[in-house]
């Protein structure tokens, strides 16, 4: 394995391949940097890194393209393959190889958060941890790139399919709103991706016999699945994609608004933060403009500016920026006309956020409120996490201890998804079509601190409230789990002796965060 390693190595430095990427990654870097860092004066490395991963998307493939499709193409795979290593330790010299080649930028990047230090306030640990997530998701992506240059004997095509794939990749998150959510379309993604597995499986191994049985084994249990359970199906795709967006990892190291504290008040944060979680980038000369016209302090020799982020005019411009971004990403609305509505509240102010030559303002808001109303029966998971979190500031005040109120809650579906052993249906309650509609309900919904056991999760509502003693072990429920007002008005009526929950609670809890939402955002 060393010798492969080796002549990886100097292939790469000789063929000069390996020094064009260590320099473009660097010089992009460095650019990222100097703009972000050093002009801007912003205290995190790991905020100009972010920048650098859609480089990665591009130069990774140039490098992990003649792993093993120049091989093939040159015969040499063979001589590989009769030598006296073993087919892992090739596949190990090579991937090491090119781990080393990406490591060297991220060396140098070690020495940015340094020189930050040296000009003020620098935070080491999210620098360093969003340098080794950056260093990790480039593993990943060179793994990647390796195998799809196993598949191919054209160096080109593999460079070409291993940027279309890290494209989806790092496309993923937006994708996944588009996936449907029926059990039905989410069988015909399953016989589809085993009609693809099959296609792979014969274009290796050459043998049709196997490739049918897989499919066909494949098509059978799908199919069953959707007979016998259909709930499993349901959003399955969406879920299991949502584990694969990679660049989660690094951006959870990188964007440090989630682990802020919030209060009541924090309109121009909490603004940010809705910005940032649901993607929404058009806006930010509208917040650049409110900081701007709201300065207090300015050095320009020091680089110091400072706003009154507190002020009458800023909170109320980052509240109705806030009230259509929110109502708009309920209902699904296009953003196509987002840059255009930036320029206009630029030029004339917030009012023609809702201006509409062909429609009447009190219809516009109206249709809206209705279509919100809609939304809120089947909201995405992002939106619901959102409002819950939102409604439950409006909760809080002054006297309420917020150090530990931050965005790092997980939602918790009441009555469970799987709900057919510890739930069933009786006399006189709704179908279990009504009682599945119910469930994905934003009423059956709530935050918690950290997600309830497995061995809880779907358990009847007393013991997910109360929670429960496995042999020596205590499986918290509700009341442990929470310091959240909204969740515990949740446990308070289980104490006073609501001790089920119902398809008609959820209705019910459902129209209050109706209500809730839309005085919250209200664009009067």
């Amino acid at each position: 394995m060393l010798a492969i390693y080796k002549r990886e190595v100097r292939s790469y430095f000789n063929s000069m391949i390996g020094c064009v990427f260590a320099a473009f990654l660097t010089i992009i870097g460095g650019v990222y940097f100097m703009v972000y860092n050093l002009y801007s004066g912003y205290p995190f490395f790991a905020y100009s890194l972010a920048g650098v991963i859609f480089m990665l998307l591009i130069s990774v493939p140039v490098l992990s393209m003649k792993s093993f499709a120049e091989d093939r193409k040159n015969k040499t795979d063979q001589l590989l393959l009769t030598s006296p290593v073993s087919l892992v330790e090739i596949v190990l010299g090579k991937y090491l190889a090119m781990v080393t080649v990406f490591a060297i930028p991220c060396v140098i990047y070690c020495i940015f958060p340094l020189i930050i230090k040296l000009q003020g306030t620098a935070h080491f640990l999210v620098d360093y941890s969003s340098i080794l997530a950056f260093f990790l998701l480039g593993c990943v992506f060179i793994a990647i790139g390796m195998f799809l240059s196993s598949l191919t004997e054209s160096p080109v095509i593999a460079a070409i399919t291993t940027c279309a794939a890290l494209f989806f990749f790092y496309l993923l998150d937006n994708l996944l709103q588009y996936f449907p959510s029926s059990a039905i379309s989410n069988l015909v993604i399953w016989i589809i991706i085993f009609a693809l597995i099959g296609l792979l499986i014969y274009h290796i191994t050459k043998n049709q016999m196997i490739a049918g049985i897989v499919t066909g084994i494949g098509c059978i249990a799908g199919i069953v699945v959707y007979f016998v359970k259909k709930t499993l199906l349901e959003s399955l795709f969406s879920t299991l994609l949502g584990h694969l967006v990679l660049t989660d990892i690094f951006y959870n190291f990188s964007q440090n608004l989630e682990n802020e504290t919030f209060s009541k008040n924090d309109n121009l944060k909490r603004l940010l933060l809705i910005m940032d979680k649901f993607k929404i980038q058009m806006f930010y000369p509208v917040v650049l403009k409110l900081l701007s016209e709201n300065v207090v302090h300015c050095d320009l020799k020091k680089k110091e500016v400072e706003s009154d982020l507190n002020s009458g005019k800023c909170t109320t411009g980052a509240h109705c920026l806030e009230t259509y971004i929110v109502r708009h990403k309920i209902t699904g609305s296009s953003t196509s006309q987002y840059s255009k509505k930036c320029l206009d509240v630029i030029r004339n102010g917030f009012s023609v956020l809702y201006s509409d030559a062909k429609s009447n303002k009190v219809q516009i808001i109206n249709d809206e409120n209705d279509r919100i109303r809609e939304e809120l029966e089947h909201p995405k998971t992002d939106v619901a996490k959102m409002l819950l979190f939102c409604l439950e500031l409006e909760k809080w005040d002054e006297k309420d201890d917020i150090s530990s109120f931050s965005y790092n809650f997980e939602l918790e579906h009441i009555m469970p998804k799987q709900w057919e052993q510890y739930w069933a249906l009786t006399r006189g309650n709704s179908s279990p079509d009504e009682r599945n509609a119910a469930i994905n309900s934003i009423g059956n919904m709530l935050l918690l601190s950290q997600g309830l056991n497995k061995h809880i999760k779907n358990r009847e509502f007393r013991i997910k409230v109360e929670g429960e003693i496995k042999g020596k072990k205590k499986l918290e429920g509700y009341k442990d789990k929470t310091q959240l007002k909204t969740t515990k008005e949740i446990i308070d009526a289980y104490n006073n002796g609501k001790t089920d929950w119902t398809e008609t609670d959820i209705h019910n809890r459902t129209h209050e965060i109706y209500e809730a939402v839309i005085l919250h955002w209200n664009i009067e």
